[in-house]
């Protein structure tokens, strides 16, 4: 809604605005699902789960956005618009594998094992 605005604050270049208006746009939609792979993130941290975390992002970010980016901008000749869509795809597959880990996934349970105290009687 306000992305006119937004753009205008960190360039005034013709060019540039309308391909930053354009990212604003896309990302505006992918939002929720870039924020179920923070938080996969989160409950990965937090419960001692850093193996989902760590190969989601590798994916995420290694694969899909910057192979898959170069890919479709460089070989293809998509330019930008392989970018775009690269980033999309890349929260898309990440948002979804992240809701399904948190929704399905074995984080709840604990890795550490307690062990039972041993009371110990001085005499």
């Amino acid at each position: 809604m306000f992305k006119d605005q937004l753009v205008s604050v960190f360039t005034n270049d013709v060019d540039i605005a309308f391909e930053a208006k354009k990212l604003v746009s896309i990302i505006a939609w992918i939002l929720p699902l870039m924020m179920l792979s923070f938080l996969s993130m989160s409950v990965g941290r937090g419960s001692g789960h850093m193996l989902f975390p760590t190969v989601n992002n590798i994916v995420r970010f290694w694969l899909i956005r910057i192979g898959l980016g170069y890919i479709l901008a460089i070989s293809f000749g998509a330019d930008v618009k392989g970018v775009l869509i690269s980033i999309t795809l890349s929260e898309v597959v990440g948002g979804i594998a992240s809701y399904m880990w948190i929704r399905y996934g074995d984080w709840v349970k604990p890795i550490i094992k307690h062990r039972a105290l041993l009371q110990t009687q001085s005499t």
